[in-house]
């Protein structure tokens, strides 16, 4: 299975969750940049993922590495 560990869209550094599991593991997570941020943002033919934050401030979707999706893409 294709996941967010392979695919070009992860970008950045890990952010660690603001909690623990049962287990007491913080998870951590990468941003997605194919899903699109909604402030200025244009409709594009074929754009499939868009994340939306009323408060004006950034809105991103932030996965795993065992996350899969149908828009990965090979990391080249």
């Amino acid at each position: 299975m294709n996941t967010c560990a392979t695919c070009v869209h992860r970008a950045g550094e890990p952010v660690e969750a603001g909690w623990k599991t049962p287990e007491g593991v913080v998870p951590t997570y990468f941003e997605c940049k194919r899903a699109a941020h909604d402030g200025g943002y244009e409709y594009k033919s074929g754009q499939q993922m868009l994340v939306i934050d009323g408060s004006g401030y950034k809105a991103a979707l932030c996965v795993e590495l065992t996350f899969g999706c149908n828009q990965w893409e090979e990391k080249t």
